[in-house]
Formats: structure tokens, C-alpha cells, sequence
């Protein structure tokens, strides 16, 4: 299991779920801060750190500088197309997954919530490829900061491409997100 996410529960806050967060500075300057709009993606270490708006806006690049600003913006994928064989390709059941590229792994991860535990694993190429080639959209998404969030359930299924800490916001295993829930968690 990788860093961010055994340590989700101590950096990880979602605005969609919580606007302020107390007493964080500025892992720079060391302002403080009292929301948690321009987190920043460590790759080396692959955690999530605050920052005030003149420091998170150094990596608004995201050009291979050891942080990377996490995009406040959640894109609903309209007329997705995952067949089962897709999603049992990814081996898991029905409820809440994430995709995203790992820099620091070089490989693109699916992490879910499973039971009481956040599970992670690798995607296999051939399986990402073909969906992809079906969903031109994912071919956006940015390594490390947005993840492709799918929604799985036995009477509907939703499909984003999502800000990082949204998608691991949604996975931890304290979280509820049954169906049409998820509306409220991911912001608009």
C-alpha cells in the first residue's frame, strides 16, 4: 500500500465534505490557512499538503516540479462506455473505485473501498487501453492530481474524472457514498 493512502486520514480533507479546516498553514510560508482550496500533490511522497494561494500558484504548471496543484474541478462523464467485462477486469465489486497514473509507481493504480479497508492494486494495460479507446475523455486526465472515478451500483453507474483528494475522499473506509449520495460529495 502506498504513502498517500495510509496516510489519507491524517491529509486528506475534501471541500466537498469539509470547507474549513482547522488550524493548517502553509506547508511554505506557513500562513495560515483556513480552507483546504489549493492542496498540492507531492509526487516523491505522494501526499497531499496546503498551501496558501501565492505558494500553490508556483506549480499551477505541473511540469515535473516535485508538487503539483490538485485541479478544484469535477467533470461528469456523459454516455461512458464500461462494459462488466471492464469492470471485472479490475477485479472488484460493486461501490466506489478510482484510476489514476502514478508518477512515482509508473504505473496506473485502481484503489477501492473494500470492507473496512482502502484496497489498492495495478490496472492491467490492455484493460485501461481498451477504455480509453471507448472514452476519448480519460486521455485528460492528468498523472497524479485527477483520478477516473467510477460509481458502481446494481441500478446505476457514474463515471468522473475527479480532483485526487475528492477521489480518495470517497474511498476512505469511514465513508457512506450509496448511491445518488455521491452527488453531494463531489462538487459541481
Amino acid at each position: 500500500m502506498n504513502t498517500l493512502v495510509a496516510e489519507q486520514e491524517s491529509l486528506r480533507i475534501s471541500p466537498a465534505i469539509s470547507r474549513t479546516v482547522l488550524q493548517h498553514s502553509c506547508r511554505f510560508c506557513s500562513a495560515p490557512l483556513d480552507t483546504f482550496s489549493n492542496p498540492l500533490f507531492e509526487v516523491a511522497t505522494q501526499r497531499i499538503v496546503p498551501a496558501c494561494e501565492k505558494c500553490a500558484s508556483r506549480f499551477s504548471r505541473n511540469d515535473g516540479r516535485p508538487f503539483k496543484l490538485i485541479p478544484r474541478e469535477t467533470r461528469a462523464l456523459e454516455n461512458f462506455q464500461m462494459p462488466d467485462v471492464s469492470w471485472q477486469a479490475f477485479n472488484l465489486s460493486a461501490g466506489v473505485t478510482f484510476v489514476f497514473y502514478s508518477t512515482a509507481a509508473t504505473a496506473l493504480l485502481s484503489v477501492c473501498k473494500m470492507a473496512a479497508m482502502t484496497v489498492e492494486s495495478t490496472v492491467p494495460r490492455e484493460v485501461w487501453k481498451a477504455i480509453v479507446e471507448a472514452n476519448p475523455a480519460l486521455e485528460e486526465m492528468r498523472p497524479d492530481v485527477e483520478g477516473f472515478l467510477i460509481v458502481h451500483a446494481l441500478d446505476f453507474k457514474e463515471y468522473y474524472i475527479a480532483p485526487i483528494d475528492v477521489c480518495y475522499n470517497l474511498v476512505k473506509p469511514n465513508a457512506v457514498p450509496a448511491a445518488r449520495e455521491t452527488e453531494a460529495l463531489i462538487p459541481a
